[in-house]
């Protein structure tokens, strides 16, 4: 896979050193998923069936058709997996919201100059419930 996952936020702060670009998932218990040369819809698939779209077969293929229905593969997963879609300018969060780790992570790429994605006076408690797949930014 190519993707770095469950990094620490502190090393990913140290190790992090582009400027203006972020591509990063954030797991529900706050851990990192960093992409390397994929895309979120494939490192959400490996993280949600243990294996990307083109290594399934095709039952596996078929079933996840069937549950995906009409959403957007992103919408998808990112609700499957729990898991914020994070880009510099903007993000993904699953329809039901964030975790307060998730929240805390953020806050924190965002004083640290890895995202633009201003949260801070943000908490879990007054997001937007249920509704639906949600972008949060200007991208």
């Amino acid at each position: 896979m190519k993707y770095k996952t469950h990094l620490c936020l502190d090393t990913f702060i140290k190790e992090y050193n582009h400027i203006n670009y972020c591509e990063i998932a954030i797991g529900p218990e706050g851990e990192i998923h960093q992409l390397l040369c994929t895309s979120h819809q494939d490192m959400l698939c490996h993280i949600a069936y243990g294996k990307c779209w083109w290594e399934m077969t095709e039952d596996e293929v078929e079933k996840t058709y069937k549950e995906l229905g009409n959403q957007d593969v992103l919408e998808f997963l990112v609700n499957k997996t729990g898991c914020c879609a994070l880009w510099y300018y903007s993000m993904t969060i699953p329809r039901y919201g964030i975790t307060e780790k998730q929240l805390t992570v953020i806050n924190r790429l965002y004083r640290e100059n890895k995202t633009e994605v201003n949260m801070n006076s943000t908490s879990t408690t007054n997001l937007p419930p249920n509704i639906g797949f949600q972008k949060i930014g200007r991208r």
